[in-house]
């Protein structure tokens, strides 16, 4: 900056003589044409002797003109006082040392002489070029600006000069005093810097070419405070004067983010028809507007489409909005123009169950109707509406998945039963014989094979040993019976998540019922019907899955199994065992687990005989009948859950 103090100086150095030299040559110009005029009004080569003190200068030409027959006019703008003595001096003289003394000029017109204050003609001049402080480093191309009160068409105009970077200044802001500091920043971020600080917005154009021109009246900078915005600041468009808080303020501004807008809204009490506007005319959007928009609205938002502001402060008001060709059309919902028709397709739901789980506020503004041949809905309504239910559709519309369930009933019976002993006794009517192999011993003799015996053992009639009565009878009794049986059920049932699966399986029995009525009294008749009841014996099983994120299965379980014990006669009804199972579980997927069970054990062993020769060793055998027990009856059940997507 030193050198501009030089120049300055150099300057003033040599205006000062040059405005001396200039004030003389315009006396000498004067005295010639006083000169020249002395011709015709003698007057003025007449010597003066006069002596005044605080005159106005005004009233010394006054009387100078009416002493020597001058034609003197006199600028009312002429108020200075004089002090002098003149001795001896011609009148042109001192019109001329006048005119020096106290900077007069003098005008003429034929004879007359206009007095008035002088004024230099260079006051008059432009003034000349304002050197314009900038340095700029074409190695590091950083730029240093230092600018007070100086035109924005100056400033730009240096800066291309030493950048070669070409800056359009609009018409409008060609005069626009500029100010500001910087210092080693590149050509675009200190032209930014500059713009802010002196309400100027800046584009860029094609390579390092900028565009400059003033703020509107209704534009300001604000600050952003978001994650997408490039700058520390953007233009807004604001009402309501200069308080933020305002009712009826509202402030709009459009970030260019890669092909889109991003607009960040900031209004308080707004009127809803002027926000709409001034969104739509930030955007740059084309609009119609079909109804008179009525409410305020107060928002604050930041980096939002177009598209998502507009449906934000039109929710829970009568107006929607619909788009065409890239036109948005604005209005009541019902409009003809703003309802939308849209045909939303299924993929893995059926369009039967997934309607009516829509929510009623959400279908409050919208008709739905089905197309099951399609497996999809037509829904009709203002379009933000009908974006709603499409979305929520694409989120329940999820495969289900189908869960096969295997259920493993087992029954498992082991014991063994030893019956032994011998028995006596007389009787009328007897059965005779019985199984001596294969089924173990169980043999019954009567009193012919037991008296052949007894003679036998006579040894030839040796001595007698006598003989039973005739229905006398002998049993003999050794029986083992072993048994280790295993019965396996394996139902299995598939159901989608969430859906009940049921099975039943089984078989019925029927037995008799004979019932007897009289009928008559004089002649009574007897009449006896049957009837066929029936009972019977199931194995019910009913399970509903759920499937959780992390793939566990919970089940709801309900099982019944009932089975008939043993074969009764027609007339008898056949004896049943009910097992009842009801849980809820839960299952990793492809686990088997216990789900129940019980485990039965029974031990005995019980005698019949006489007292006290039943307990003699060996004896006991011949008279007692012995009965040993030991069974163990196992009852269990598996489930194993198999989640299969596709």
């Amino acid at each position: 900056m030193k050198k501009y103090y030089l120049i300055i100086a150099l300057l003033t150095g040599w205006c000062l003589p040059r405005a001396a030299m200039a004030q003389q040559d315009r006396m000498m110009q004067l005295r010639n044409i006083l000169t020249t005029l002395s011709a015709d009004l003698p007057g003025l080569n007449q010597p003066i002797q006069m002596d005044v003190a605080d005159i106005s200068i005004a009233d010394f030409m006054r009387g100078l003109a009416r002493s020597y027959q001058l034609n003197i006019n006199i600028a009312p703008d002429v108020n200075k006082k004089m002090t002098n003595h003149f001795s001896n001096t011609l009148v042109r003289d001192v019109l001329v040392f006048i005119a020096d003394q106290y900077s007069l000029a003098y005008d003429f017109q034929g004879t007359i002489i206009n007095v008035r204050n002088y004024r230099d003609p260079k006051l008059d001049l432009p003034p000349p070029p304002k050197l314009i402080k900038a340095e700029y480093n074409a190695a590091t191309k950083l730029l240093s600006l230092d600018l007070s009160n100086d035109t924005l068409y100056d400033v730009t105009k240096k800066i291309t000069q030493l950048t070669g970077i070409n800056i359009a200044v609009m018409p409008n802001s060609i005069n626009k005093l500029v100010s500001g500091y910087v210092k080693d920043l590149p050509v675009g971020e200190a032209l930014g810097k500059i713009a802010v600080s002196n309400r100027i917005k800046m584009t860029s154009g094609n390579g390092d070419n900028f565009i400059l021109d003033a703020l509107q009246d209704d534009e300001e900078y604000v600050l952003k405070n978001t994650k997408q915005a490039t700058d520390g600041y953007t233009i807004a468009r604001k009402t309501g004067g200069g308080d933020k808080n305002a009712p009826g303020r509202m402030s709009i501004d459009a970030s260019q983010v890669g092909d889109e807008k991003l607009l960040n809204v900031s209004a308080v009490n707004t009127p809803l028809k002027e926000l709409v506007k001034n969104l739509s005319a930030q955007a740059g959007v084309p609009y119609f507007i079909y109804a008179e928009l009525n409410g305020n609205v107060t928002a604050e938002a930041h980096n939002l489409r177009y598209a998502e502001v507009l449906q934000k402060i039109l929710l829970g008001t009568p107006y929607s909005f619909s788009q065409q060709d890239g036109i948005y059309m604005i209005g009541e919902k019902n409009f003809e123009g703003i309802r939308a028709q849209r045909l939303i397709q299924l993929h893995h739901r059926s369009v039967d169950s997934l309607v009516h789980f829509l929510p009623d506020d959400l279908k409050k503004d919208i008709s739905v109707k089905e197309f099951k041949e399609l497996n999809a809905f037509l829904a009709t309504g203002p379009e933000p509406q009908l974006n709603k239910v499409e979305q929520l559709v694409k989120q329940l519309d999820r495969k289900v998945p189908l869960i096969t369930i295997e259920v493993i009933i087992m029954d498992i019976n082991k014991g063994s039963v030893v019956k032994a002993g011998l028995k006596a006794g007389i009787s009328d009517s007897v059965r005779t014989g019985g199984n001596l192999l294969g089924g173990g011993l169980d043999f019954t003799l009567g009193s012919r094979p037991i008296n052949n015996i007894i003679d036998k053992i006579g040894l030839n009639n040796v001595f007698n040993l006598g003989h039973v009565t005739p229905n006398f009878y002998l049993q003999l009794q050794a029986i083992e019976n072993r048994q280790n049986v295993e019965m396996r059920q394996t139902p299995k049932l598939s159901t989608l998540n969430g859906h009940p699966a049921s099975l039943s399986i089984g078989n019925t029995r029927y037995y008799e019922v004979s019932t007897q009525n009289t009928l008559g009294s004089l002649n009574p008749t007897i009449v006896s019907t049957k009837q066929f009841n029936s009972v019977e014996a199931n194995m019910e099983l009913k399970i509903t899955p759920f499937v959780s994120a992390d793939e566990d299965v919970t089940l709801n379980m309900e099982m019944d199994i009932s089975n008939f014990t043993a074969d009764t006669k027609i007339d008898e009804p056949p004896p049943t065992a009910t097992s009842k199972f009801k849980s809820i579980i839960r299952v990793k997927n492809d686990d088997m687990v216990l789900l129940g069970g019980i485990e039965r054990t029974e031990k005995g062993d019980s005698y019949d005989g006489i007292p006290l020769l039943g307990r003699i060793p060996v004896l006991k055998w011949l008279f007692s009948s012995r009965n040993r027990k030991n069974v163990k009856v196992v009852s269990v059940v598996f489930i194993k859950p198999t989640i299969v997507y596709n």
